[in-house]
C-alpha cells in the first residue's frame, strides 16, 4: 500500500497511481510529443504501460518512490514526482509528465506548488 499522501488543488487531485489508471496512462504515454521530453520511449502497447506501472507499484511498496498521479475531471492526465531529494542542501528535483492535451494550462505549475 502506498504511503503517498493524497492532496487537492483548485482543479486537481494528486494521488497514488492505481491499476484503474492503465488506459489513461497509456493514452498520454504512447504519444511521441510527450515521450520526447522524458527518459523513456513512447509506449507502443498496453503491456509497455503495465510494465511501467509495475515499476511504480514496486517503488510504492519499497517506500522509495514519491510519485503522484495528476487527476483532472476524474482521469489521470500525468504524473509528478521527486526525482532526487538532497537533505543536506535542502533541495529536490521534480519530474513530471503531462498529456499534451493539457499543456500550457497551468496544471503542472498547480501540481508543483502543492507538492513542496
Amino acid at each position: 500500500m502506498s504511503k503517498i499522501p493524497i492532496m487537492k488543488t483548485e482543479r486537481l487531485l494528486l494521488r497514488p497511481i492505481t491499476h484503474e489508471d492503465l488506459e489513461a496512462m497509456y493514452d498520454y504515454s504512447s504519444r511521441e510529443n510527450v515521450a520526447r521530453y522524458v527518459t523513456w520511449q513512447a509506449h507502443t502497447s498496453l503491456e509497455d504501460t503495465k510494465a511501467f506501472m509495475a515499476l511504480i507499484f514496486n517503488g510504492y511498496q519499497q517506500g522509495n518512490l514519491m510519485l503522484w498521479g495528476i487527476e483532472y475531471a476524474g482521469t489521470i492526465i500525468g504524473t509528478i514526482d521527486f526525482v532526487t531529494i538532497n537533505d543536506t542542501h535542502k533541495y529536490a528535483e521534480i519530474g513530471y509528465v503531462l498529456s499534451e492535451d493539457f499543456w500550457n494550462k497551468g496544471f503542472t505549475t498547480e501540481a508543483t506548488k502543492k507538492t513542496h
